[in-house]
């Protein structure tokens, strides 16, 4: 799904994806430390309330992490024993069992964690394999930030942060439409259980070779541009258009430039004004010859593709994704700026719309649809992109595509992420990145 990410590497999974603090480029690691050994703190939710069973299973918990216990069942007891007012010791519970930090982040957008969203994280990070959490090097902490929408981000430093606020009923919140179309997969499954897939799917994506199968012709053929420069002429050379041909060189660098200009300064709405103010069309208004150019110009599909390739655009939105050059989209996939390629023709096989912004997006969606639950690894992917579902079973999935979505004998089990509920998000507005440092806009699944 989409959400939020703030420069290369994060996602955010839920509609309304635009809090203030959460999708800027200055989004860090935790710098607070966490022990993840408990303190002796033996009270629990159903010994507050007076019952003998409550007490007894707080105390075994309790008695089991004081010794320094791995045991899932053990920590797992102590977790839902302990109030949610104790949301220091859920967070040690959760930081201990998946060899986490596990925090609010370091910046202004920090919120506390609460123990529904931890409980629900250690559901779906369950779920997942241990190579991918508690033995992933490349993810360091989960951390939760403000925001009125549920979305997510993730950085190279190894942060996963998930975002919702007291309006969102994390349970029954359901991706109805913001990220996806009726047919993907990954419609109507819970939002925060995808978006938190998806950001463990950008911190799994480098270690498992995603940048070299998202670069291939199964994965969509994904060219990336880190910066705009050289943009305008790769984007008029891939249309073939009259641009590409024009007669007259010294004319055509002329409006090469100017396109180019047009998409550094991120400028869509004014390229109409910036080709009529072209020297050698100066006089179009008066002059056929000259109007006749500038009207080949406009209808060059190069023009057309820049008309709606910026992120703010969201063309991974559109029914086609923009306009096709060739056999490829370009795109602006973040701001910062970063530019994109793929092969159109790979939509038609796609698990959210989400997933065709970055290549780092494809990733996070794909893994996020290949592990939701319940029932046998990638069964969403079975039919609909066979190919993605044999790499994810030879080259990402430790088991080989074995063992299906919900580990046995684990004592919390895993809510189902379609949930029973058809509330619709919070927010409206659309929004993630891969790879890099945070990213602004999906969440995972997502989403970010």
């Amino acid at each position: 799904m989409g959400g939020f990410d703030s420069r290369p590497g994060g996602t955010n999974l839920g509609p309304g994806a635009g809090s203030d603090s959460s999708g800027g480029p200055g989004k860090r690691t935790l710098t607070e430390q966490l022990t993840v050994q408990p303190k002796g703190d033996a009270t629990g939710e159903a010994a507050d309330a007076g019952g003998d069973a409550g007490t007894a299973a707080a105390a075994s918990g309790e008695s089991s992490a004081k010794k320094g216990t791995t045991d899932p069942a053990a920590l797992r007891k102590q977790f839902d024993a302990t109030p949610e007012s104790d949301v220091d010791k859920l967070c040690r519970l959760v930081a201990q069992r998946f060899s986490l930090k596990v925090t609010s982040t370091s910046d202004s957008s920090g919120a506390p964690w609460d123990k529904a969203g931890l409980r629900r994280c250690w559901d779906v990070l369950e779920m997942l394999p241990p190579e991918h959490v508690s033995k992933n090097r490349d993810l360091k902490s989960l951390t939760r930030y403000r925001s009125g929408s549920i979305e997510g981000w993730a950085s190279d430093s190894g942060e996963a942060a998930i975002g919702y606020g007291a309006g969102n009923n994390i349970d029954t919140e359901t991706e109805v439409g913001a990220f996806t179309d009726a047919s993907d997969p990954l419609r109507g499954k819970n939002i925060f259980d995808a978006t938190v897939r998806h950001e463990i799917g950008h911190r799994v994506d480098a270690g498992v070779g995603g940048p070299g199968y998202t670069a291939s012709d199964d994965g969509g053929g994904w060219q990336t541009w880190d910066g705009s420069a050289g943009m305008a002429e790769r984007i008029v050379t891939a249309s073939g258009g009259k641009i590409s041909s024009w007669p007259d060189a010294t004319e055509k660098t002329a409006i090469i430039r100017c396109l180019q200009k047009v998409i550094d300064d991120r400028v869509p709405d004014e390229i109409n004004d910036r080709l009529e103010a072209l020297a050698f069309l100066s006089h179009h208004a008066t002059d056929a010859a000259q109007q006749a150019k500038l009207t080949d110009i406009k209808a060059d599909n190069a023009v057309s593709a820049l008309r709606v390739a910026f992120s703010h655009q969201g063309p991974w939105d559109l029914p086609t994704g923009g306009v096709k050059l060739g056999d490829r989209i370009f795109q602006e996939s973040y701001d910062w700026p970063q530019w994109v390629s793929y092969k159109q023709s790979a939509r038609a096989k796609k698990f959210s719309r989400y997933q065709f912004r970055a290549p780092g997006e494809w990733f996070a969606e794909a893994y996020a649809t290949y592990y939701q639950p319940p029932g046998a690894k990638g069964a969403l992917m079975a039919g609909l992109d066979d190919k993605t579902k044999t790499w994810f079973d030879s080259k990402v999935d430790p088991q080989h595509g074995a063992g299906g979505t919900t580990p046995p004998g684990t004592s919390g089990g895993a809510s189902t992420p379609t949930g029973g509920a058809t509330s619709t998000p919070s927010g409206g507005g659309t929004s993630a990145p891969a790879g890099g440092a945070a990213t602004p806009a999906r969440g995972g699944g997502g989403g970010a």
